[in-house]
């Protein structure tokens, strides 16, 4: 699901992860798989159903101004488009003890913190989502806290 060693995670044979820069992304065939782009100072792009591993998630691919990938987030698809007429909570809470239950198989127990950065599974309140988020480590939190602060779940 998530290579450990460079975070990177394979869509469509190719490699996502932080060396891959906003514009070769948008010069890559995954660009093709693009249902939703805010363009803000940190680019936003939502993409269909995508098979990582033996599941297929929801991915969300966020780019830091200066055009390196800041976050990659993943969650489960249930096989139903994104929306808030059918969202609960309790189904927010379901995704993410399956999340829980996918890192623990791919890595074993938390926390999953690497030289290049960390994976977690959250569930946000704030947003309303739950998801795997892959984060670099080259972004400080105060990007984070920026990029949430003004960024919730569409």
């Amino acid at each position: 699901m998530i290579n450990i060693i460079n975070g990177g995670i394979m869509i469509h044979n190719i490699l996502v992860n932080a060396e891959m820069r906003r514009q070769v992304f948008i010069q890559s065939d995954l660009i093709k798989y693009v249902t939703k782009e805010f363009d803000r100072s940190y680019a936003q792009y939502y993409l269909q159903p995508q098979r990582i591993g033996n599941n297929y998630f929801n991915v969300n691919i966020t780019f830091t101004p200066e055009g390196r990938i800041m976050m990659i987030s993943m969650s489960i698809y249930d096989g139903k488009p994104l929306s808030w007429e059918d969202w609960s909570e309790e189904k927010e809470q379901k995704k993410k003890i399956v999340h829980d239950q996918l890192l623990q198989q791919a890595l074993g127990e938390p926390p999953y913190n690497y030289e290049w950065g960390n994976i977690s599974s959250a569930f946000s309140p704030q947003s309303g989502s739950s998801s795997i988020d892959n984060r670099d480590k080259k972004d400080t939190l105060t990007a984070y806290i920026q990029y949430h602060a003004g960024n919730c779940f569409p």
